[in-house]
């Protein structure tokens, strides 16, 4: 698998490495048990953060996502983690809990998320049975 560039950060003790399909599995049964605590807690609603540098939107970008697997090259692939992590806090929060996604829609920069393929992740992850996105 291709190594992004930007991963390198000479002050972190461990630096950065690509997911394998047991870390994302984690990571997607993490956001479901979060959901299921803060239901628990009597949270009406949960809010995931996928903008800015959040790993679901280094999973988005282009530029950030070099991944060969069904995660990267094109968007309906880029969003899959998305769809994944939605299902876990619906399966976990239940039908009735509001999810909210803060989503990223463009990258800003060279060879990033265009705007045309933030709106198509936008409608992806409305469909998917997100009930309100924060558009950043």
């Amino acid at each position: 698998m291709p190594v992004c560039p930007y991963t390198e950060k000479p002050f972190y003790s461990d630096n950065y490495h690509a997911a394998i399909a047991a870390d994302l599995a984690v990571l997607v049964d993490s956001f479901g048990e979060a959901a299921e605590r803060a239901t628990r807690a009597g949270f009406d609603a949960v809010e995931v953060h996928a903008a800015h540098d959040s790993v679901l939107f280094q999973f988005l970008s282009p530029l950030t996502n070099l991944r060969t697997d069904h995660y990267g090259g094109t968007l309906k692939n880029r969003i899959r983690l998305h769809c994944e992590v939605l299902h876990a806090i619906r399966d976990c929060g239940g039908p009735e809990y509001l999810v909210i996604v803060k989503l990223g829609v463009q990258g800003g920069v060279v060879d990033g998320l265009t705007f045309d393929e933030g709106l198509a992740a936008a409608q992806s992850l409305i469909m998917t049975g997100c009930d309100v996105l924060e558009i950043s």
